[in-house]
């Protein structure tokens, strides 16, 4: 019973940390091409952004 509780609480935290891991890289890249989209004027970026 414990352990099958443990191995729980292990998926669901590594479930939590790759969700978190992914929000941070899309808002990470996202920022980065509308930085870039607002320096160059490139539409192209703009399109990949959105």
């Amino acid at each position: 019973m414990v352990v099958i509780r443990l191995s729980l609480a292990k998926s669901a935290l590594k479930v939590l940390a790759n969700s978190l891991f992914k929000s941070l890289v899309i808002n990470h890249y996202f920022h980065f091409f509308s930085f870039d989209a607002m320096i160059f004027n490139k539409p192209q970026i703009n399109e990949m952004a959105l």
